[in-house]
């Protein structure tokens, strides 16, 4: 199909596209501008005349030039059209814009790719709305782990004094007490012991929230094993077998980094320390965005219904008697890995072993390396 019809048709369809809320542009397959309606045109800031001179490129900044044309190998020409995406243009005047728009392919009679056209809105206002509300999120969040360190840290010392009494108590006093006053005070002082492991996570959240980033390029694989060794005991290094694959490397803050390396790693030796087989395996797999990190252990494993919610702070899915901890770890885990604006997730079954992963953004080419 063409753009218009050639009889007198034509005015009706250019009747309808200047009558769009939205702004509507049609370039040939070189990417000249041949067409476009007025709100298009007070988009951009250009005049119709200035437009037939243009490509859509010299109105769409460089880094993102790649994506778009990609969409349109990708998308528009197997399909005759992309999905809803977003981008920027560069007004006349040298503001940006964002936007997004819906490109579609157009046929001749035969058939023949002869331009595309797309549908574009102007998503300034939506995205500063957005750009507030996530201001508005990241103070109340930093307002809150404030409020957290200073709560937590507060309480330290009447908890100190709770234990450290009952210490006392125990050693120096046990004799006036009979075996129901002992049994009492060892719950006083271990309930004391989990409060305090409690109070200590909420402070590490609570100091990773508030870091700086400082980010280099990271070795992943040595920072893997470094860790691993560190939060395995030799009697652990000695049950377990753990292989590490030739995993790339990351653009990150080494710091917290290995911070996410020893709440995954130890969480599998935590799990799987009671099964017969001990294996932890530290792999990657490539997504489109980035790269994925998995560490998979031949644990226990967990409901798969709530893999959601294990990384929210002290979810639970084994209590306290059963395996050792406060909840926290994974929950400092995704903080992490948020600040480096990747995700987190997991799978298992019941019995089955587990599989928890983090994914970062592929790092840039020329980023300097750094050993953990």
């Amino acid at each position: 199909m063409t753009a218009f019809a050639s009889d007198g048709g034509e005015a009706k369809y250019r009747l309808l596209y200047e009558s769009m809320f939205e702004a509507f542009a049609r370039v040939d397959m070189s990417g000249r501008i041949v067409e476009s309606n007025e709100v298009f045109r007070s988009l951009v800031g250009y005049g119709a005349d200035e437009l037939s001179s243009l490509g859509y490129r010299d109105l769409t900044p460089e880094r993102w030039r790649a994506m778009e044309a990609a969409i349109v190998e990708r998308e528009v020409l197997p399909r005759g059209h992309s999905e809803v995406y977003e981008k920027e243009y560069r007004r006349k005047d040298g503001t940006i814009v964002p936007v997004e728009l819906r490109t579609f392919l157009l046929r001749d009679d035969s058939g023949r790719a002869e331009g595309m056209w797309a549908i574009v809105r102007d998503i300034g206002e939506r995205k500063r709305i957005e750009g507030e509300r996530a201001r508005q999120t990241e103070l109340a969040r930093r307002e809150l782990e404030s409020l957290a360190y200073s709560v937590s840290h507060d309480l330290k010392a009447p908890l100190r004094a709770v234990s450290g009494f009952s210490a006392v108590l125990l050693e120096e006093h046990a004799a006036g007490l009979d075996d129901e006053g002992r049994r009492l005070l060892g719950i006083v002082r271990e309930n004391a012991r989990r409060m305090e492991a409690l109070i200590s996570a909420i402070l590490e959240l609570s100091r990773v929230g508030r870091a700086e980033l400082r980010p280099c390029r990271v070795d992943m694989r040595a920072m893997a094993n470094s860790m691993y060794c560190e939060v395995a005991s030799p009697e652990e290094r000695a049950r377990f077998s753990i292989s590490i694959g030739e995993i790339p490397d990351a653009e990150g803050d080494p710091a917290l980094l290995r911070i996410v390396w020893a709440k995954l790693l130890s969480n599998a030796i935590k799990y799987s320390s009671r099964s017969e087989r001990r294996e932890i395996r530290v792999d990657s797999a490539s997504m489109e965005a980035g790269v994925r990190y998995r560490v998979s252990d031949s644990g226990v494993g967990f409901d798969p219904a709530y893999s959601e919610k294990l990384f929210n702070l002290f979810r639970r899915l084994h209590s306290a008697e059963e395996y050792d901890g406060t909840g926290a770890g994974l929950a400092i885990a995704r903080r992490v890995v948020e600040m480096h604006g990747g995700s987190v997730g997991a799978e298992s079954r019941e019995g089955g072993g587990s599989i928890f992963w983090f994914s970062l953004p592929a790092p840039p080419s020329s980023a300097g390396k750094v050993e953990p």
